[in-house]
């Protein structure tokens, strides 16, 4: 995985962590998102990409439904993204 992968993979999921993290967004927050997903798509598809647009997905999900299911899937995606970015980072 280059750095610029790293680097745009890394952009796009840290709004997720939060807003996961945090429990609220507001319909700027979303938008943010769902335009954060629409790159992750583009994006070639890797171990790293597919866990970021789960990530993603599921914190527009969480925050559309307020589904605690959404919430768990996004923590869990949150610890291997931050896994795969630690790793691909020390490459």
């Amino acid at each position: 995985m280059t750095r610029d992968n790293l680097k745009a993979i890394s952009t796009h999921t840290i709004l997720a962590a939060f807003t996961t993290a945090l429990g609220s967004a507001d319909g700027e927050t979303i938008a943010a998102l769902q335009e954060d997903l629409t790159a992750l798509n583009q994006m070639k598809e890797t171990p790293a990409t597919t866990t970021a647009r789960k990530l993603v997905s599921s914190a527009i999900m969480y925050q559309i439904t307020g589904d605690a299911e959404h919430q768990r899937v996004a923590a869990e995606a949150r610890e291997e993204i931050a896994d795969l970015l630690i790793a691909g980072g020390a490459n």
